[in-house]
């Protein structure tokens, strides 16, 4: 019995306009934080310099929260295009061309991919001994936020739920590093005090919170409906 061609390309184009299942775009994005951790574990780095030419480091300490603050946020800007690329090379794939689809239904599935570069901070912490505790405690937060992400259809509850998971997390990570800094044995050689040891993760969080909401930009962008409902008058 032959098999009709006609319904065979069908099903063929029905499987390549299906929606990819939710865990692909914090898949996609667990991938990029795991190269970019692997980046910065052989000693690569996206932080500009802070020199007088490009960002003079401040005396006060409000200077160097808001300095640090804003060299990570031009970290993740090079993490932020990379996965514009991504998500536009998508439409090229057959498996992924529903990808660019989707994340213009909902931009806060942009957010979702971005989500899992909180991992690099929680993970990049080898030189404090006793942290492994807070670390637990840090990612399980994280997964709480992606989990209760779904929960909501409203993409700005969405974005707003992985904020708050973000917010808590570096929180705790930021409250494990200030009890354990006394006992770290290179504690008394630094020149970074308690302090700004504890509020770092809390900065990294800070800029990080300033990419997930980036996405929010494809809301002013016209959608299909609105470009025809304008052909037609």
């Amino acid at each position: 019995m032959k098999s009709d061609p006609s319904s065979t390309s069908q099903e063929v184009r029905i499987v390549l306009t299906r929606d990819l299942p939710p865990w692909t775009f914090p898949g996609v994005g667990m991938i990029l934080a795991a190269l970019f951790f692997l980046f910065l574990a052989i000693g690569g780095s996206l932080m500009p310099p802070v020199s007088p030419r490009f960002l003079p480091w401040p005396s006060s300490n409000l200077g160097k929260v808001i300095t640090a603050t804003v060299q990570y946020l031009v970290m993740f800007l090079p993490i932020l295009l990379l996965d514009v690329v991504l998500v536009l090379a998508a439409a090229l794939l057959p498996p992924l061309r529903s990808l660019p689809r989707q994340v213009r239904q909902d931009w806060s599935l942009f957010s979702l991919m971005l989500y899992p570069l909180a991992l690099i901070l929680i993970l990049f912490q080898d030189e404090y001994r006793g942290l492994g505790p807070y670390q637990l405690a840090s990612l399980a937060i994280l997964v709480g936020g992606a989990w209760a992400y779904y929960r909501p259809t409203d993409p700005r509850w969405r974005v707003v739920i992985l904020l708050a998971a973000l917010a808590l997390s570096m929180v705790a990570l930021g409250l494990g590093i200030y009890v354990l800094y006394p006992q770290q044995s290179w504690a008394a050689h630094t020149t970074f005090p308690r302090w700004w040891e504890a509020i770092n993760p809390l900065l990294y969080g800070a800029a990080l919170m300033v990419i997930l909401v980036a996405p929010a930009i494809l809301t002013l962008l016209p959608s299909r409906a609105t470009g025809s409902k304008v052909a037609r008058t």
